[in-house]
């Protein structure tokens, strides 16, 4: 069977079969009609594309120098590998911005590479960095990842400087640092994102290569220890660990500026043998509240003599608390300035001793506390008791009508002292509102006006908060 001729208009196939010479010059002179228009088309397209390229935009005319240290001061630090954040941004906005991103080594020099981001992030950021010092945090949960994410990350050990490690627990024994050399790496911080029950041999994390080391942060793990050229250090964090094994560690950091130290376990006997002296520590930090047992005991195995600021933490602080922090005053003679006490409840009389215990030189007071201040402030009026205080930070929990009476009696006290004071917290806005008025807070203005710094903020629920004295500012 023959094809079927196709019906209505004549098929493109063969348009000249049935094309009169009438409709031949009608076709001609469409064509010529249509070029005549894509001309003048392609025409007005070319003038409005010269006259957008002559466009000037100000922001690039600026020198690529001043376009990078603009840029950097958009860059967070650790940067984060997201296209909506600085560098990534820069690099989708136009083709001149994109090249300045990418040959400006110093935007590229911080990662923090959390989460599940694939490896080839660290394959494409790290090397945009150049030869610049590197400070980044590479975190993984993933035990089949963090193996790559080493790997990677170490390819550019001689240009780590601050860098904070978080690996699961069961990836430990990938991480061999011993033979790697890092010259300029001077912090660093070994964490575990993910506690699993698998269990392994002892093993050491060492790092041997490490000349410009100065500042380590360490948590503690079961059967792992870590061997730091400790001498070098500056500054340290040890996070849960037992008192007798951080006390022999200490023995080892003549250098130490500061320290921070969350201990858990009994208290050691005393003794002068486990007395550790750190002659150049300037501020401590001692949590406790991670114990099972709280206690601050430490404080007894110490002797520092240029300490300046000491932060205690508790959950609930007794007496017995107190008599490690007066045994340090009393050994050590430093110079304290500045003294910090966070405590969810704590006692009038606990309060006073721990008030007592400080040496007359501390400036600044702070007190942050939960929902068990059962505490007046009537020891901050008691003569000779802080003569030097300059600054009172309180904050916390809700105060009672006679709390407030026996702060404003002691600022009372200090009348023409020069003081800072501030106060925010309370649980329940209307309750503040009714403990700070008439006579209380006509006071506190009073002493405000004769120039007493003081600025106390109430704070409810819903982010609520009225401020009502400030001439702190």
């Amino acid at each position: 069977m023959s094809p079927r001729s196709p019906s209505g208009p004549q098929s493109p196939l063969h348009p000249a079969q049935s094309l009169r010479p009438t409709d031949r010059a009608h076709l001609r002179s469409r064509l010529s009609e249509l070029n005549i228009l894509i001309a003048a088309l392609t025409a007005e397209r070319d003038a409005l594309q010269a006259e957008s390229d002559a466009i000037v935009y100000p922001v690039l005319s600026l020198p690529p120098e001043i376009t990078t240290e603009i840029f950097q001061r958009c860059v967070r630090h650790p940067a984060v590998h997201s296209p909506l954040e600085a560098p990534l941004l820069f690099t989708q906005i136009c083709h001149q911005w994109r090249e300045i991103a990418l040959g400006s080594p110093e935007l590229w020099q911080s990662l923090s590479f959390i989460r599940r981001a694939p490896v080839e992030v660290l394959q494409t950021w790290l090397p945009r960095s150049g030869d610049l010092p590197l400070d980044c945090t590479f975190h993984c949960k993933d035990v089949a990842a963090a193996g790559p994410m080493l790997k990677a990350s170490l390819q550019h050990s001689r240009r780590w400087r601050d860098i904070d490690l978080g690996i699961p627990l069961a990836s430990f024994p990938e991480l061999r640092l011993d033979e790697v050399e890092f010259p300029i790496l001077r912090k660093i911080s070994f964490g575990v994102t993910k506690s699993t029950s698998e269990d392994f041999n002892s093993l050491a994390i060492a790092l041997r290569k490490v000349p410009s080391l100065r500042e380590a942060h360490i948590c503690i793990l079961p059967h792992v220890t870590f061997n730091l050229p400790w001498h070098q250090l500056w500054t340290l964090t040890l996070h849960v660990m037992p008192i007798g094994d951080c006390l022999s560690l200490l023995a080892g950091c003549p250098q130490l500026r500061h320290l921070s130290v969350a201990t858990m376990g009994v208290a050691v006997p005393h003794s002068p043998d486990l007395t550790v002296t750190l002659s150049n520590l300037e501020s401590l930090t001692v949590d406790a509240s991670m114990a099972m047992v709280e206690n601050t005991a430490l404080l007894e195995h110490l002797t520092l003599p240029q300490l300046r600021k000491l932060v205690i933490t508790l959950w609930n602080m007794v007496p017995h608390h107190v008599t490690p922090l007066a045994a340090l005053t009393q050994r050590s003679a430093f110079p304290l300035h500045a003294f910090e006490l966070t405590v969810g409840s704590i006692s009038r009389e606990t309060f006073h001793f721990c008030l007592a215990a400080l040496p007359d030189s501390t400036a600044h007071l702070t007190v942050t506390w939960g929902a068990g201040l059962h505490s007046q402030f009537t020891s901050l009026a008691e003569p000779g008791m802080l003569p030097h205080l300059a600054c009172l930070i309180l904050r916390g929990g809700r105060l009672t009508d006679e709390q407030c009476t026996s702060l404003v009696d002691a600022l009372d006290a200090r009348r023409g002292m020069s003081m800072d004071l501030s106060l925010t917290g309370f649980t329940r806005l209307e309750d503040a509102q009714g403990i700070f008025k008439g006579g209380l807070l006509a006071r506190m203005r009073a002493l405000a006006s004769e120039g007493m710094k003081i600025r106390v903020v109430i704070s409810g629920s819903a982010h609520s908060k009225e401020v009502l004295v400030d001439s702190l500012t």
